[in-house]
């Protein structure tokens, strides 16, 4: 029988590690396999940051977004407006660029 081993390889010096770490700077996110000695340089070096940061709520998953919510009101209106489409599925760019310019909204 053959078995599979995956070990993490800690990305500084090529040790074995203990975790893959999640962070991001601007709006690029990265990761790192660290062991725990450098698990510990890394938090250590970071808390002069962290201490003056401001904690933010995770984006949750799930919900409408503004545009898939609006689907609904595009949807009346084209039917106002005697424009044949169906009661589900995607709305055309077309369509959505041309309720919004119509009425008003912005996107």
């Amino acid at each position: 029988m053959r078995q599979a081993r995956y070990v993490l390889i800690d990305d500084i010096d090529k040790t074995p590690a203990a975790e893959t770490l999640h962070f991001s700077v601007g709006k690029q996110q990265y990761e790192i396999d660290l062991s725990d000695e450098h698990l510990a340089e890394f938090h250590k070096d970071m808390e002069r940051w962290i201490s003056h940061a401001r904690k933010v709520a995770r984006r949750g998953r799930g919900g409408v977004s503004g545009v898939a919510g609006d689907a609904a009101v595009i949807r009346a209106w084209a039917q106002e407006q005697g424009i044949p489409m169906s009661s589900r599925g995607r709305i055309s760019a077309a369509l959505r660029d041309r309720y919004y310019r119509e009425s008003g909204q912005s996107n």
